[in-house]
């Protein structure tokens, strides 16, 4: 029963770490922005080419992650709270891995180091929105399963209770 616990906390924990990583990507994101735009006050110096590509490595990163995170949620998950719980879990995880892929798509369009001013201001706001809804997506994921997960350790905290004054 420890062990369940013990992965359902981790679940909470990985998530702190998710949304943490998730805000530096949007840091990544606005300060790409502000090189585009012209706006540096104090930003980072670089080139549209360097800031895509750390852009780009950190949505790779981010993907990566959490696929592994999603794999042990639902081995955590899955026998407590059932295929039902799980297939709205899954169906919450396509449709962020779905808007991730876009944002990694306008990240990557070819060809815009050569873009006019109007065109650069036009893919920036454009990312700056995909990013906006994949936060989206996944705060309303994160807060929903977050719920789901303090419930499961209530209730196995409440069963390992009964359980030991049983024993008793």
């Amino acid at each position: 029963m420890m062990d369940k616990l013990q992965a359902v906390e981790d679940i909470l924990s990985e998530h702190s770490v998710m949304r943490h990583y998730a805000e530096s990507i949007g840091k990544l994101i606005r300060d790409q922005e502000d090189l585009l735009l012209g706006r540096r006050n104090g930003k980072p110096d670089g080139t549209l080419a360097e800031r895509r590509f750390d852009t780009g490595q950190s949505l790779a990163y981010f993907r990566d992650g959490s696929k592994g995170h999603v794999r042990r949620e639902i081995e955590a998950l899955q026998p407590i709270v059932g295929d039902a719980v799980i297939a709205g879990i899954n169906a919450e995880h396509a449709e962020a891995y779905e808007q991730l892929s876009r944002v990694e798509a306008l990240l990557m369009a070819p060809g815009l180091e050569e873009g006019s001013p109007e065109e650069l201001a036009r893919w920036s706001y454009e990312i700056r929105r995909a990013y906006e809804e994949l936060m989206k997506i996944a705060n309303g994921h994160w807060v929903k399963e977050e719920a789901l997960v303090e419930l499961v350790k209530k209730g196995m905290y409440r069963l390992a209770s009964e359980g030991a004054r049983q024993a008793a």
